[in-house]
């Protein structure tokens, strides 16, 4: 009787071992199922950081839409002994005063930027980008902004808006 004879079927390796036979291929190995484990692990907690990055560009919406409000209504009127609005921001919210002025131009120029605020209010627009789209408000179509705001990465956003700002006005339009 030769080994094939006494092979007991497919994914048996046939030889001369006695006991029983020894499948072969029986499955994920241990390995893969801990990597797909931590792979289902993962893929959770790359969800919870991207809604976590929606909730916190949301709140970033509600601080600049108070913050524009609050500009808008003159209310440093009430606050003596800050030299701005920048200054007072500053010193409240613990901002650096670089910072704290660039807040207040975004929440300026939010307020004529209808469309860009709506996306940055729901989310879909990190502080990166609309800080970046409104370096430009009045000079690029606020609808081409949200488009390339909504298909580019921070960063390629900043290099074109930087080429926006290069660019002369005549320019501009192409």
């Amino acid at each position: 009787m030769s080994i094939t004879n006494t092979h007991h079927g497919p994914r048996v390796v046939p030889g001369r071992y006695a006991g029983e036979a020894i499948l072969v291929h029986d499955g994920p190995t241990p390995q893969q199922i801990i990597d797909a484990e931590q792979r289902g692990h993962a893929d959770g907690l790359a969800g919870r950081i991207c809604a976590a990055a929606a909730d916190a560009a949301c709140c970033q919406y509600v601080l600049l839409e108070l913050l524009g409000e609050f500009d808008a209504m003159n209310a440093m009127r009430y606050w003596r002994d800050f030299k701005s609005l920048a200054h007072w921001l500053s010193w409240c919210c613990s901002m650096t005063p670089g910072v704290a002025r660039e807040h207040v131009r975004v929440a300026k120029a939010l307020r004529r930027m209808p469309t860009i605020a709506g996306l940055f209010r729901e989310g879909r627009l990190s502080y990166s980008k609309v800080r970046e789209v409104t370096r430009v408000v009045d000079v690029v179509d606020e609808q081409r902004l949200a488009e390339l705001a909504l298909t580019a990465t921070a960063s390629q956003l900043a290099r074109m808006i930087a080429g926006f700002r290069s660019a002369d006005g005549v320019r501009i339009a192409q």
